[in-house]
């Protein structure tokens, strides 16, 4: 495959890359090999290190000869046998490739203003895509890129396809040229790669015939390429000079299940799998009911949203069994959710809490009111939110969904727990889990 104008893209990011030790536990093999914190790691066995995924694959041989930079001093160490660095380093976090594209969907052009820095960032890095399951185009992917991927078997990715006809693409991400995205996905799998798509559908750009002609190319490529799923474009408050996109209504999602059913049949007969699979948002949009566990494969794609809902289902029947029949003392709880999910809530959880002696419990759903009323997925609900749901209601604790919360406990408006329940007077209990509940409240 030639490379072009890709290796031009995907270079500019590459020249930047180091890799630099951060901290080195006492005691390890790192630590008595003498690497301290801020060493540079330039080659293993003569062959560039440009990041951790470098590192871990180049240190696995028996003998090993590390050029290390310290300060502006050159040096090796060197090993006469396989010695396992990794748990006793820990490197600096590696900077993502920006992304190149203009996509005329792309969320975070939808944020509003004011909002923490690294919202705004525009990532697409195979690399993450690797490590964390993010989805990436493959536009700024280089054949070098590519032949690393397969030499290190960086599997599976996770690709952001949307269409595979050339115009329709260029359209949805914003670009001039053809990317070439059949060759780079026939030159992936044909090396072991496992890859699993994603279609952000448009209505009126991708849908219908479009997205059926995609399916169908991409099949070709199954069981390589595991699974593809499709989402609803999700549209903001915050779209003014945007390009004017039509929203996935009740009745465009059940449109588009109804022609999903009919690509699956297809897809079971030929591939005896469905390889097609729509989002949790399709069906709760359109009113229809979730699939059962078996019709989500191995759910490859929970973390999209695509079995989200059969799956918390399942979990939860599967745990009622051990909740309380009564609670020691008298407790009233709030839980606040998106409006999505809801009817999902309500029918399930409330039903089967509603039994428990001791315990009054009651749920609403809540507008968001960063986004706009047409975001109402849970997970983007910010601390705001819940200060309007809940500070005027009687509870001892407030239940939120443990995802609308960062790594460093901060909601998308950078307000923390402890500054959510300093002004609605209440605990606040994230969960993932209801079986989690108990031991918090």
């Amino acid at each position: 495959m030639k490379s072009g104008k890709d290796d031009k893209i995907g270079e500019k990011y590459l020249n930047s890359r180091e890799l630099k030790v951060k901290n080195v536990k006492e005691g390890s093999p790192a630590y008595n090999f003498g690497f301290k914190p801020e060493d540079k790691i330039l080659s293993i066995n003569g062959r560039k290190v440009e990041d951790v995924l470098d590192f871990h694959f180049y240190s696995i041989e028996d003998n090993l000869n590390i050029a290390v930079l310290r300060g502006n001093r050159q040096f090796e160490i060197k090993t006469k046998s396989s010695v396992d660095f990794s748990s006793g380093l820990d490197f600096y976090p590696m900077e993502p490739r920006k992304c190149g594209n203009n996509c005329i969907f792309c969320f975070t052009d939808q944020n509003p203003k004011g909002l923490r820095k690294n919202l705004y960032f525009k990532d697409e890095d195979y690399r993450f895509s690797f490590l964390h399951g993010n989805f990436v185009t493959l536009t700024n992917i280089s054949q070098r890129d590519l032949k690393r991927i397969a030499e290190q078997r960086l599997t599976p990715l996770y690709v952001s396809i949307h269409a595979v006809d050339i115009a329709v693409r260029k359209k949805l991400l914003g670009i001039k040229r053809d990317d070439r995205l059949l060759e780079k996905i026939k030159f992936l799998v044909s090396n072991n790669i496992e890859l699993h798509g994603q279609i952000v559908l448009c209505p009126g750009i991708n849908d219908n015939e479009v997205l059926e002609h995609t399916l169908v190319t991409l099949s070709q490529f199954f069981p390589a390429l595991r699974s593809v799923a499709v989402v609803p474009v999700g549209l903001t408050k915050h779209r003014d000079g945007l390009y004017p996109l039509q929203s996935v209504t009740k009745e465009i999602a059940a449109e588009v299940l109804k022609q999903g059913k009919h690509i699956q049949r297809q897809f079971r007969k030929k591939l005896k799998e469905s390889f097609v699979y729509y989002s949790d948002e399709f069906y709760l949009k359109a009113g229809k009911k979730i699939p059962k566990a078996h019709a989500y494969g191995e759910f490859w794609q929970i973390e999209n949203g695509v079995g989200l809902v059969r799956k918390f289902i399942d979990d939860f029947n599967r745990g009622k069994g051990d909740f309380p029949d009564s609670l020691v003392k008298k407790e009233k709880i709030l839980i606040v959710t998106g409006r999505l999910a809801f009817p999902v809530l309500q029918k399930v959880v409330i039903k089967k809490l509603k039994k428990i002696k001791r315990l009054d419990v009651d749920i609403i759903a809540v507008n968001n009111s960063l986004y706009g009323d047409s975001v109402t997925v849970s997970g983007l609900l910010c601390g705001a939110d819940f200060i309007s749901a809940a500070k005027n209601y009687d509870a001892d604790a407030v239940i939120i969904p443990a995802k609308t919360l960062n790594n460093n406990g901060l909601f998308l408006d950078d307000l923390t727990i402890n500054a959510v329940e300093e002004r609605i007077k209440k605990k606040i209990v994230p969960v993932e889990d209801f079986s989690e509940v108990w031991s918090q409240i």
